[in-house]
């Protein structure tokens, strides 16, 4: 980001546009290519769809003209992942592993009532939840995921120690990572669940 800019003056990869307008990247590539969305190509890439750029002023100006809807730019055009309750070196080494070239933004929150509200505001592609947190907790997060209304649905992954499957399944993860966690290990499925 240049001096100065603002996060919201930030450019937007051809996929955060493709996310914001419901379409696939290379449709939001093409209207690039073609003109009719203002954007620009970084210098010295090779000539794919992951090397345009549009600034978010041009992309409104574009939704208005073609009468899109803009609820999707009140979501956040990096895709969120969450983690709640786990030891701080998993949640840093995962901000470090998720930088922009991933399109992913890291954030934690302490607390069940902390992950209701981020979960409310930012609808993460992938939330990570420590059980050490307890079970009731733990249930009331998973629960407020379910309930909210979005178009990419939340992959959950549950941190635990030794728990039996069979006591986790009614909390429906879509993984579960046993401690001590491999943060590594962690960021790979990560991506494998939101690719």
């Amino acid at each position: 980001m240049s001096v100065g800019m603002k996060p919201h003056e930030k450019p937007l990869t051809t996929g955060q546009v493709a996310r914001i307008c419901g379409v696939a990247p290379r449709t939001a590539g093409h209207w690039i290519d073609s003109g009719q969305l203002r954007g620009y190509r970084i210098p010295g890439r090779s000539k794919d769809r992951r090397d345009r750029r549009v600034m978010r002023p041009d992309l409104v100006e574009f939704m208005k003209k073609y009468e899109m809807p803009l609820d999707g730019l009140a979501e956040a055009a990096h895709r969120q992942i969450l983690v709640v309750g786990a030891d701080p070196s998993v949640s840093g080494y995962l901000a470090n592993q998720f930088r922009e070239a991933d399109d992913f933004h890291v954030s934690t929150a302490p607390s069940a009532l902390e992950a209701g509200y981020r979960i409310a505001t930012a609808y993460p592609v992938c939330l990570i939840v420590d059980l050490a947190i307890g079970r009731l907790d733990t249930g009331q997060i998973l629960n407020g995921v379910r309930e909210i209304p979005v178009k990419i649905p939340t992959r959950i992954v549950l941190i635990a120690t030794d728990e039996p499957l069979s006591l986790l399944a009614p909390l429906n993860p879509n993984e579960v990572v046993r401690k001590p966690v491999d943060p590594a290990s962690l960021a790979n499925l990560i991506r494998k669940l939101t690719a």
